[in-house]
């Protein structure tokens, strides 16, 4: 019996559903020009990269906004480039959104062609993906990961357009949870309660983000002081409160006029909000990055001092680990989600009322403590190596898949 185990934790053949960026597994790939896209889909990205670093076989099934199919082949992957759109030039953007009634059906028809050497089929999210990997759950093992919940998204959308975008994904939503013969993951404490609490019969495993191992440095003493990042995938998302920290970061100006603020992340110059920023004068010290990739991200974080997270709710924070990896201290909310969790509730970083400027500086000014700092980071680095390091939480997949072959 142990022989057949090790045969199958050696070479599984894993089936990923989800949003992909090819370029992240550049090293396994045959081609020389690989596609960048989905580059926000780090911790898929990170599991892509373990499962190939630790023996297994891989098929990936991911959207692109180019207008043909395509695959991407290497060793032991292959990755298959599905169109998202169906009338790009008319729907532009929000043929991501009404894609909710036709991307589950086209991903599972090349799905469907692949499934025959494929032992565990694992999505990502529970919209799109996590429908398409539904298809086929008679036949083989689900799993998919909960990467956020989406009856909390539609309380805090402030517009109706944004609202109707995400009501169009509940419907998949609804359906993909309901599921039975599905298993899903919850990525934290706080998604599996979410979960439980609207589906309590549910046996969900709670398995953490991963943290690319190859990231992970020493603790070392930074030089670098008063130099504050914050990263969000929009950065003008009420959700993501980057309005309360400009207000905290005006504060800690005050104190420090050498201080700078960097704001990684999607903006308009031209919108409402950025011109109401720069009105009020809240941009004085700021610096606009725009999005990056991730590469660019992690050179930036080692030029930091600090990392303050102002999100009010996240199932997750992945920009948490990367900050932590590159043994950069954290701050962020008491009550935002998963964020206290992540933090190891005061241990791994700080944590502050983020819905009060006053609160966000003050836990700010803590960090210029050296020892503090130290301490955190120290804790930090630790925590990363033993539960989120790439190589321990692929492993965790790997023994919960077997366990249920």
């Amino acid at each position: 019996m142990s022989v057949v185990k090790l045969k199958i934790i050696n070479d599984m053949r894993i089936g990923i559903v989800g949003p992909f960026n090819p370029a992240s597994i550049a090293d396994y790939l045959e081609e020389v020009e690989v596609p960048f896209i989905n580059g926000a889909a780090t911790a898929v990205n990170t599991m892509a990269y373990e499962f190939l670093s630790q023996g297994h076989k891989l098929k990936i099934f991911t959207l692109t906004t180019s207008n043909s199919y395509e695959v991407i082949k290497g060793r032991n992957v292959k990755v298959f480039l599905i169109p998202s759109g169906i009338f790009p030039k008319l729907i532009g953007s929000r043929q991501l959104t009404i894609g909710q009634f036709y991307q589950p059906q086209r991903i599972a028809e090349v799905i469907k062609k692949e499934i025959c050497d494929i032992d565990i089929l694992h999505a990502h999210w529970t919209y799109e993906y996590g429908r398409a990997a539904s298809y086929f759950s008679e036949n083989i093992l689900v799993y998919d990961t909960v990467r956020d919940w989406c009856p909390y998204q539609m309380t805090v959308q402030k517009s109706v357009r944004n609202f109707f975008d995400w009501k169009l994904k509940h419907i998949n939503f609804r359906k993909v949870m309901a599921h039975k013969d599905i298993t899903f993951i919850a990525n934290s404490n706080y998604t599996f309660s979410m979960i439980k609490g609207s589906y309590p019969e549910k046996n969900v495993p709670v398995i953490p983000n991963p943290i690319d191992k190859r990231w992970i440095l020493e603790c070392k003493k930074y030089q670098t002081k008063h130099r504050i990042i914050s990263i969000a995938t929009g950065l003008f998302s009420p959700r993501k409160n980057i309005r309360r920290l400009l207000d905290a970061f005006a504060m800690y100006r005050q104190k420090y006029t050498d201080a700078t603020l960097h704001l990684v992340g999607n903006y308009d110059e031209e919108s409402a909000v950025y011109k109401t920023w720069e009105q009020n004068g809240l941009l004085s010290g700021v610096v606009m990055h725009g999005v990056v990739s991730h590469s660019k991200l992690m050179e930036l974080l080692d030029q930091m001092s600090c990392l303050v997270h102002p999100a009010l709710e996240e199932t997750f924070g992945n920009i948490l680990l990367e900050a932590m990896s590159r043994c950069i201290p954290c701050v962020g909310g008491n009550d935002s989600g998963a964020v206290p969790e992540v933090l190891g509730h005061g241990k791994y970083g700080l944590l502050c009322d983020i819905t009060n400027p006053v609160s966000i500086y003050e836990a700010m000014l803590k960090l210029d403590d050296q020892e503090l700092s130290s301490l955190i980071q120290a804790q930090s680095t630790e925590m990363l190596k033993k539960t989120c390091s790439s190589d321990i939480v692929v492993k965790k997949h790997i023994e919960l898949f077997e366990n249920n072959l």
